[in-house]
C-alpha cells in the first residue's frame, strides 16, 4: 500500500498558481473598507496623481482586468499578487475594475508610488507570511515599504488562512516608477519581469484613446476567474 503524505513540490506549484488565478474574483468580491492593524507600518498612504506612465487618458474606457496589470511572485506556500495603483494604469482597466481599485488609492494619503498586495495560502495548515518581506526593485535598486495600511481585519494577525485572501495598500518611495521595469521580490523568490507587462499597457493605451476619440465607452467585461 502506498502511504499518502503531503503532496510533491510541483503540484504545491501547480496549486499556487491555480490560487493566483483566483486572487482577482476573491478580491473583487470583499469590501475595501481599511482595518486598522497595529502592524500598520507608518500613517495613511495614498496614490499620487500622476500616472506613472507619462500619458494621461480618459477613464472609463479600458478593458483590461487586475489580473492583466499585476505582478506575482510565489514563495514556498504563499502566493502573492501586487497591483499598481497608479492612475494613468487604472484608466487602461475595465470601468468596474477602476472604480473599485482606484477607491483604494484615493483613500490612501498623499506621497509615494502606491500598490495593492493581495496574498494567498493553498496550505491546509496555513502559513507564515511577514508583510515587510514584499519588496519593489526598481532602476537597480530594491525599494521597502513607507507604509502599510490593511484593508483586510486578517493582515498581520498570524498566519494565513488557507484560501483566506488578505490584502493591504502599500505606499512605496516615488523612486518605485510604473512607467519603467520593475521586479516584486518576496523573500528570496522574484517575479517575472514588468518589462512583459508594459507592452501591453502601450497597446491598450492606443485603443483607449480609439474609443475616447470615437466616444465609446468600453462595455465592462467581467473582472474575474474562478478556481478549477
Amino acid at each position: 500500500m502506498k502511504r499518502i503524505g503531503s503532496p510533491p513540490r510541483h503540484l504545491r506549484a501547480r496549486g499556487l498558481a491555480v490560487g493566483l488565478a483566483g486572487l482577482t474574483c476573491l478580491t473583487a468580491c470583499m469590501p475595501t473598507t481599511p482595518v486598522a492593524s497595529p502592524d500598520a507600518v507608518g500613517s495613511a498612504p495614498a496614490a499620487t496623481a500622476g500616472t506613472g506612465s507619462g500619458v494621461e487618458v480618459p477613464a472609463g474606457f479600458g478593458s483590461l482586468r487586475q489580473d492583466e496589470v499585476s505582478l506575482r511572485v510565489n514563495r514556498d506556500a504563499v502566493a502573492v499578487q501586487v497591483t499598481p495603483l497608479d492612475e494613468g494604469i487604472l484608466r487602461l482597466t475595465a470601468p468596474d475594475t477602476y472604480e473599485r481599485l482606484s477607491r483604494l488609492g484615493d483613500r490612501a494619503g498623499p506621497g509615494g508610488r502606491v500598490f495593492l498586495v493581495t496574498v494567498l495560502t493553498e496550505a491546509p495548515g496555513g502559513a507564515e507570511f511577514e508583510p515587510r518581506n514584499v519588496r519593489i526593485e526598481s532602476r537597480g535598486i530594491v525599494h521597502r515599504a513607507e507604509a502599510i495600511e490593511p484593508l483586510t481585519p486578517g493582515w498581520g494577525a498570524g498566519p494565513l488562512r488557507q484560501r483566506s485572501v488578505e490584502r493591504a495598500v502599500y505606499r512605496f518611495p516615488s523612486g518605485v516608477d510604473p512607467s519603467l521595469d520593475m521586479v516584486i521580490l518576496f523573500g528570496n523568490s522574484r517575479s517575472r519581469s514588468w518589462s512583459d507587462v508594459l507592452p501591453r499597457l502601450d497597446a491598450e493605451r492606443a485603443r483607449v484613446r480609439a474609443r475616447a476619440g470615437g466616444g465609446r465607452s468600453q462595455i465592462s467585461r467581467p473582472n474575474f476567474l474562478i478556481f478549477r
